[in-house]
């Protein structure tokens, strides 16, 4: 099943104001120094790069995820969504492999 993809403002958008501003300054930063590449969108390689290098992004996220609590896990789903098209995006190469949770059984669990 394809799942839409939401932009990042809409990904954002049911987070604490407090770290919609951090990740949205971060974003914009990101945006105007990427460009399109593997397919990838502006957007999907921001969505990539927020994760790997901001830590208002990846720890609120990890702890959400560990916590297997439903409600915690709902406010990140738009932003799962976006990260989840834009990994599946990224060519195969040889020797490096990454394991992503099914986003629509996360919906429908």
């Amino acid at each position: 099943m394809k799942l839409q993809s939401p932009s990042l403002v809409v990904a954002f958008k049911d987070l604490s104001h407090f770290r919609r501003q951090i990740l949205a300054h971060n974003a914009i930063r990101l945006l105007k120094n990427s460009t399109d590449a593997n397919g990838l969108s502006k957007e999907e390689i921001v969505t990539i790069k927020l994760y790997v290098s901001c830590f208002f992004l990846y720890i609120p996220l990890n702890e959400a995820l560990r916590s297997e609590q439903y409600e915690q896990i709902k406010t990140w789903l738009p932003y799962l969504k976006l990260f989840h098209n834009a990994i599946y995006k990224l060519p195969e190469r040889a020797g490096v492999h990454c394991h992503v949770w099914d986003i629509p059984s996360l919906i429908t669990n």
